[in-house]
């Protein structure tokens, strides 16, 4: 298997190369012949594992486009090129982990792989109806593919709508119970994180609340009262209030 080519390896050979080639050449015109003839060996040596070290690493750019020509050589018969803009709207956007993912799941869906790349970055694409499967395939993870941004941007926005569609739902739930003290609590799946300052409680405590301040008579501070019966007394006791 072949392993990432570490720069400062290759410079430090070529450097001892140089060195020794210059050495030898001082050496060659006196009494240490013999020593010429030996750094040009060692010369010959640098060379040759030089050489060798180049044949059995790779640069991450080598990576990055032994790889790509591995898949489209490999997968030939399910790649497809994009070709024009894709059409985003309504879809949900999952990114799978890696090509062999991508590959799994072609297998099971049937449809072709669309790609795109340029000499650095590339993205490949699923689309089963309403669900866009993509990967990435990098130099460097840093690196971002245009198709791959806008696949995160429509992300992004998929979501924002998603939690504000579920924040409405939550809303129409709501029941607000207000105090003597005029304060208001919100009974709701609807909470406010980290706000140590909101008003807003869980349900069990407002409840409670309601049984321990208009139920002082009632047997150990309230427990006597269901909580349907708290809340049924808070929301007439509020009806009352607007009148």
């Amino acid at each position: 298997m072949e392993e990432k080519r570490d720069n400062k390896i290759v410079y430090l050979g070529v450097i001892v190369g140089i060195i020794l080639i210059v050495l030898s050449i001082l050496l060659l015109g006196n009494e240490y012949k013999i020593y010429s003839l030996l750094t040009l060996a060692l010369v010959i040596i640098d060379g040759v594992l030089l050489f060798f070290y180049f044949n059995n690493t790779k640069t991450v750019h080598d990576k990055y486009q032994s790889d790509i020509r591995y898949i489209l050589k490999t997968f030939d018969s399910v790649l497809a090129k994009i070709d024009g803009d894709l059409n985003l709207e309504d879809k949900e956007i999952i990114k799978l982990e890696s090509f062999e993912d991508i590959v799994n799941t072609q297998e099971e869906i049937k449809k072709p792989i669309l790609y795109t790349m340029d000499n650095t970055t590339a993205v490949f694409v699923l689309i089963d109806h309403n669900i866009l499967y993509y990967s990435t395939l990098k130099e460097n993870e840093n690196l971002k593919n245009p198709l791959e941004v806008e696949f995160v941007i429509q992300a992004k926005k998929k979501k924002s709508e998603t939690d504000y569609d579920s924040m409405l739902e939550d809303i129409d739930h709501t029941t607000i119970v207000r105090t003597k003290s005029n304060k208001k609590y919100k009974i709701s799946p609807v909470r406010k994180e980290n706000d140590n300052k909101s008003n807003e409680v869980s349900n069990t405590q407002a409840i409670n609340y309601i049984k321990n301040n208009y139920f002082p008579k009632a047997k150990n501070g309230g427990d006597g009262v269901s909580d349907k019966q708290a809340l049924s007394f808070m929301k007439n006791k509020i009806d009352e209030d607007k009148r």
